[in-house]
């Protein structure tokens, strides 16, 4: 697993705890994965040279599930909270003006377990009735609850690419030239789920600040200097990731995916006694950097040709 998988899973306890009102963990599980998210390192080479321990905020038992994941890809206890609650809490938490200890006082009290049944309480107005809401409350959901069903799971590639390249030129013309695509989209698939940018830049917060200014953010789901998700007007979900200009080629061969095509590299990567991840190429010991940017440089130290990214499945 990479940074990124292990920072997401953590943000996952975080909101978990948040539906059991362990604020103490949900704050502690929270910087954990932001500290992840934004180590320059990979996070088996930490792992590797015993000092996993102090990245901040990753204390012994967080470190214990982090080894846990690394190992088996999931993490039991992780399993045994998604168990304590509906799985269609998750989309309800996508609404906006609807986090995790709205959506666990609206399972407990409505017996609101997913999108189908908050769209149901709010029109029926049983939300207003709650104490600490109200009508405008409840209109709020309702449009949140718009916006997402509007979304839907995936979108066309031409819906996407509008919002994508109207993002990415905001971001270069607010000083950050490099800015790209990245995901499935740059893989030109015909439907994508989220809007996927990757900036290259030694200023990451300034970044940020520039892409929560878009003019078509209306909501902010999840900010920090590595990872910015932000929610647009129509109920797309927007999610920026900043690295060093240094690594901005790996990087963007990294998120640009596939997933099989990333592990293919990495087999030849280490077949040649270097190691790869989304920071660049490396010698075995971790320690010199052989190749970050561009990103053909990438392939070409591999000795390949480099590869167009629609081929890249």
């Amino acid at each position: 697993m990479n940074n990124a998988e292990i920072a997401q899973m953590l943000h996952e306890f975080a909101d978990l705890m948040d539906l059991q009102g362990d604020v103490f963990k949900r704050n502690a599980y929270r910087r954990a994965a932001r500290s992840v998210e934004s180590l320059e390192q990979d996070i088996q080479q930490v792992i590797e040279e015993g000092s996993l321990d102090k990245v901040p905020g990753v204390g012994k038992g967080i470190a214990v599930k982090i080894m846990e994941m690394m190992e088996t890809g999931t993490s039991k206890e992780l399993e045994r909270l998604r168990g304590s609650f509906p799985p269609g809490l998750a989309e309800v938490m996508r609404v906006p003006e609807v986090g995790p200890r709205t959506a666990a006082r609206l399972y407990r009290e409505l017996g609101v377990s997913d999108l189908a049944g908050l769209k149901e309480a709010a029109t029926e107005h049983r939300i207003r009735q709650l104490p600490g809401f109200g009508e405008r409350s409840e209109m709020n959901i309702l449009r949140g609850i718009d916006l997402v069903e509007k979304q839907g799971s995936r979108m066309l590639l031409s819906v996407a690419l509008l919002k994508g390249e109207a993002l990415v030129e905001h971001i270069r013309s607010s000083g950050f030239p490099l800015a790209s695509v990245a995901g499935s989209m740059r893989r030109m698939k015909e439907t994508v789920g989220d809007v996927d940018i990757l900036v290259g830049t030694d200023r990451p917060r300034e970044a940020m600040e520039a892409f929560a200014s878009f003019p078509e953010v209306v909501g902010t789901i999840v900010r920090g200097d590595r990872k910015t998700s932000v929610r647009l007007a129509d109920g797309i979900q927007a999610d920026m990731r900043a690295v060093p200009e240094a690594s901005y080629g790996a990087a963007l061969q990294y998120f640009t995916g596939s997933k099989e095509h990333n592990v293919k590299l990495r087999r030849i990567a280490i077949r040649k006694g270097l190691r790869l991840n989304e920071y660049g190429l490396f010698d075995a010991a971790g320690a010199n950097l052989v190749a970050g940017r561009p990103e053909e440089d990438i392939y070409r130290r591999l000795g390949l040709q480099p590869m167009p990214p629609e081929l890249r499945e």
